[in-house]
């Protein structure tokens, strides 16, 4: 299959080589560090290596040949993400020997792995949740600057998804569990179809805005002759 991609290619500057390559590193990374302390820099490296992937995925696998603006939030909704997705795993990660938290944070706050609902682990959740909350919500505002109706979609849901454990979370007093459920439920299915409702009325809102001609517009329109309706308005204005 991978072979197959690379022989399809849409050309250099599509984003499928940086969506390889940087799968490719995560899975890499993920060997190497299992029954090992990874540091907090490796960590970080491994979010970016995820959040740009999954980024140029999305560009290449939904919208490919639409703009994707290269800014500074382009890949912070995966980065959020990720965040949270390591949290909500830890529990499960860490009998495997996948340890999430970075060896600098173990070392100077004195947390435990095996004790969970301690006062350092706790504050080290609380502070991971801030953190990718405000990624998410900054990811959230560049999808919104995407033309491509169905990459909003994937995105909002995306982000959406990861809102929920974030909550869940929080409402646990930053206590980590091993599952959470509730993100299957039918209310959330309902609540996740409303999201998408409200994001193709956005979408199309948004769209006829773009293409209303302003005052300036209107003006060179009636002066290149279409004139007419023009002076109907100004008779009445005036009569």
């Amino acid at each position: 299959m991978l072979a197959d991609l690379i022989a399809h290619e849409r050309g250099p500057a599509s984003g499928l080589r940086s969506f390889i390559d940087n799968f490719m590193a995560v899975i890499e990374f993920d060997a190497i560090r299992n029954g090992r302390l990874a540091t907090r820099h490796e960590l970080t490296v491994y979010t970016v290596w995820l959040a740009t992937a999954v980024m140029d995925g999305i560009q290449y696998f939904i919208g490919n040949g639409h703009p994707y603006p290269k800014t500074q939030e382009r890949s912070l909704a995966v980065v959020g993400a990720h965040i949270a997705h390591m949290l909500r795993d830890t529990l499960e990660d860490l009998p495997a020997g996948f340890v999430n938290i970075p060896a600098e944070d173990i070392q100077e706050r004195g947390i435990q792995l095996d004790d969970v609902e301690s006062e350092s682990f706790r504050t080290w959740v609380r502070e991971q949740v801030e953190r990718a909350r405000a990624c998410l919500q900054a990811g959230k505002r560049y999808i919104d600057t995407l033309d491509v109706l169905r990459c909003k979609l994937a995105g909002v849901w995306y982000c959406a998804r990861f809102d929920r454990i974030l909550n869940a979370i929080q409402r646990d007093g930053y206590c980590l569990r091993r599952l959470y459920p509730e993100r299957h439920s039918l209310v959330v299915w309902a609540e996740m179809a409303g999201l998408g409702f409200a994001v193709i009325l956005k979408h199309i809102s948004d769209r006829i805005q773009r293409n209303i001609p302003g005052p300036e517009q209107r003006v060179a329109i009636g002066s290149n002759g279409n004139i007419s309706s023009y002076r109907v308005k100004l008779t009445r204005n005036h009569g």
